[in-house]
């Protein structure tokens, strides 16, 4: 979890140091103000450094259950002649 974090933050600094990904994040931020588009796909610094093992495990068992399970299927089926 902790490496996990590290790699994260990094990522963080490395969008704060890149310009156009800056810009990128800003507007996006400003565009969908108050809704979940409009939050950071990393995180934040200060989520990220909240998350911990106990509320990832948490977020799993009321999420990851049989009941919350959808499977779907898509193809394209060719018939030989």
């Amino acid at each position: 979890m902790e490496r996990e974090r590290s790699v994260i933050l990094e990522e963080i600094k490395m969008v704060e140091d890149t310009p156009d990904d800056l810009v990128t994040e800003i507007f996006t931020q400003n565009f969908w103000k108050d809704q979940p588009l409009g939050r950071p796909i990393l995180g934040t610094k200060q989520t990220v450094s909240r998350l911990g093992h106990d509320k990832v495990q948490d977020f799993f068992r009321t999420f990851y259950t049989p009941d919350m399970i959808i499977i779907s299927a898509a193809g394209n089926l060719e018939h030989d002649r």
